[in-house]
C-alpha cells in the first residue's frame, strides 16, 4: 500500500489475497454460489468459524464462549 503498486488478479492470488478467481463479470454469479453454500451450513457452525481467532486466542479461565456473546 504505501508503494501504490497495483496488483493484478492473478498476481493478488498468488500472494494469498483472494481465494477465488472468475472470468470478467463473473463474480456476483459466484458470491451468490458462496453465500447459499455457506447459508445451507448449521448456524453453530458458521458462528465457531467467524469466532475462530477469538476461540483461539480465549483461556479456558474465561468462560464459555457462547456466554460471552
Amino acid at each position: 500500500m504505501l508503494t501504490g503498486r497495483a496488483l493484478d488478479a492473478a498476481e493478488g492470488q498468488a500472494a494469498g489475497l483472494s481465494q477465488y478467481q472468475t472470468e470478467e463479470g463473473g463474480a456476483r454469479a459466484r458470491a451468490l454460489e458462496l453465500a447459499e453454500r455457506s447459508a445451507g451450513n448449521a448456524p453453530l457452525t458458521n458462528f465457531a468459524v467467524l469466532q475462530a481467532p477469538r476461540i483461539a486466542g480465549a483461556s479456558p479461565a474465561g468462560g464459555p464462549l457462547l456466554a460471552q456473546r
